[in-house]
């Protein structure tokens, strides 16, 4: 049994969380961020992070398909504990942030990365910025 636990010791203000109960191999309770918590830390890495990382986009991909909201309170504080700048951010204002950070992504990157994780590498044909802007239109 193989488990990851990443822990942010000054997590931005305005998150949510939720008890799970699990029961896969043995018994056990998780204490967690709820999904539209999470949604808004991957928005977050997303948008500020140095560095383009494959998986943010693989996992945008997968927040956006499932139809979930991210956490705004928790988004606006976390870009104001990253840049020092206080936001209010509407659906429009970060729609057009992610449209605007589509056209800096190096694909072919994303792609090399993560070729080698996915079980059906043609699933890299779908992260495309057409495909990221009809999910945020659709679904953000």
């Amino acid at each position: 049994l193989f488990i990851k636990l990443e822990i942010d010791c000054n997590p931005p203000a305005g998150f949510t969380t939720e008890l799970s109960f699990c029961q896969k191999y043995f018994p056990m309770s998780i204490f967690h961020f709820d999904l539209a918590s999470l949604f808004a830390g991957k928005l977050h890495a997303v948008l500020l992070r140095q560095y383009t990382k494959g998986r943010d986009f693989y996992d945008l991909m997968w927040f956006l398909g499932k139809k979930i909201k991210p956490n705004m309170v928790q988004l606006q504080n976390a870009i104001y504990q990253t840049t020092g700048k206080k936001v209010e951010l509407s659906t429009e204002d970060l729609k057009k942030m992610l449209y605007k950070r589509f056209e800096e992504i190096d694909y072919k990157k994303v792609h090399s990365e993560l070729g080698v994780f996915l079980a059906d590498p043609n699933e890299l044909k779908y992260l495309t910025p057409e495909t990221l802007t009809q999910l945020i239109d659709d679904y953000l």
